[in-house]
């Protein structure tokens, strides 16, 4: 019996739908076909709008690996491994783990201890949020051991502020562009009648991303500047709290020329439905969906939440800004209804990447890595002050209420 190498990715999540599903289902994919027995678990727990994962993953949703493992005792810590290990078998020096964020990026090194084996942190997230020295510091033996890549240079940035990277440090590892697109029949929007509209413009992406908020009111500026044209205003994507597509709905029914449609989360986005629309305006891996194909593309800062400029046009980044100029997305939606058909003609489609080509420097990096067996002591890492306050709150209040205290205030914080 050939024993079969493993590969586990542990995800923020893998449910509803956006770029870091779209690349952990790719990943998963490549893996297997690869030869490897593939799994995924994942913290947040919803509908799972990529349902050909389960063609390419076992999956199981845990979510204390979304909670820092000190806000646990080592106790329910073990108690975690272990449902983990029951799911996955026994693994080896030859296991491979993946993890995509801080709380999972822990949870691997516990993990990959437990094994023998290796945990690389691979952070997708486009902003870190809050990094007490304890995270630092883990993150800066992980750059020691070669264990820690990301998409951008911005996010190593975030890591570790000004420090200069180290000089042999390769930190990014590239990701396909997504694969979300189908040519498939549709009837989404038929009865929209897009002839009726001056503009007609489409958002990809999560609703819960920190930019939606400034994106929304910058739509709504554009509308209000030009209340003599009509617009239509399509979103695709969703958000894990239902109450902001109520109040996305909300927020713009005081304004009469701009009707509006959230679609929700759509898999295989229709390809003929794309071409309907004159104008997007989105982020990272989302803008691409539209901007490859020629289509006028907006792309958004993810630190600024302003526009970078026009996808192909004016640049070609679509997370994080270089010396583009800092505009409001509302000045360039003016820009691009002003300058359509040159812009339009200078557009072109580009070519589809070959994702074995890019994944295969995934594999080289994990196959040809040296493997210190140092594993950082994740036990022992102090809690700063809101860590400790959320460890009175989940070992006092349980878990139930830690996840709505948590959801309604940390996140906040």
């Amino acid at each position: 019996e050939i024993k079969m190498k493993k590969f586990i990715l542990l995800s923020y999540t893998i449910s509803r739908m956006g770029g870091g599903q779209m690349y952990q289902y790719n990943k998963l994919k490549y893996m297997k076909k690869m030869g490897y027995d593939t799994y995924v678990l994942y913290a947040i727990p919803g509908k799972i709008v990529i349902t050909d994962y389960e063609n390419v993953s076992s999956q199981m949703c845990i979510e204390d690996i979304n909670v820092f493992p000190g806000v646990l005792t080592h106790n329910q810590v073990n108690k975690v491994l272990k449902k983990i290990k029951v799911f996955v078998g026994e693994g080896d020096s030859e296991t491979v783990i993946e993890a995509c964020n801080k709380p999972t990026a822990l949870w691997g090194e516990l993990l990959a201890a437990r094994f023998g084996c290796t945990c690389f942190n691979f952070i997708i997230d486009e902003r870190i949020g809050s990094l007490d020295q304890s995270i630092v510091d883990f993150f800066k033996h992980k750059r020691k051991v070669h264990e820690l890549r990301g998409i951008k240079k911005e996010t190593y940035e975030m890591i570790f502020g000004n420090t200069p990277a180290v000089d042999d440090y390769e930190y990014c590892l590239s990701i396909p562009g997504n694969n979300v697109v189908q040519d498939c029949s549709t009837k989404l929007l038929e009865d929209i009648g897009f002839e009726r509209f001056d503009y007609s413009i489409a958002t990809i992406g999560n609703l819960n991303k920190d930019y939606v908020p400034t994106l929304i009111s910058e739509v709504k500026k554009s509308a209000a500047q030009n209340n003599e044209k009509t617009y239509f205003y399509c979103m695709i994507g969703d958000s894990p709290n239902l109450d902001d597509m109520e109040r996305i709905k909300a927020s713009f029914s005081a304004i009469s020329n701009i009707t509006v449609k959230l679609l929700g989360s759509v898999y295989p986005i229709p390809e003929k439905l794309l071409y309907k629309f004159d104008l997007f305006i989105s982020s990272a891996g989302s803008a691409r969906v539209s901007g490859d194909r020629a289509i006028p593309t907006i792309t958004i800062d993810a630190r600024d939440f302003q526009s970078i400029g026009i996808y192909q046009y004016e640049t070609n980044n679509t997370v994080f800004r270089d010396s583009e100029a800092v505009i409001p997305i509302s000045e360039k939606m003016e820009y691009v209804f002003e300058h359509y058909d040159e812009i339009k003609s200078a557009l072109y489609e580009k070519t589809k990447d070959d994702f074995d080509k890019l994944f295969e420097l995934h594999l080289d990096y994990y196959l040809n890595h040296v493997h210190t067996g140092m594993y950082y002591d994740v036990m022992s890492m102090k809690l700063d002050k809101k860590k400790k306050v959320e460890k009175i709150i989940y070992q006092c209040l349980g878990k139930k209420m830690y996840d709505k205290i948590r959801t309604f205030v940390f996140s906040k914080m």
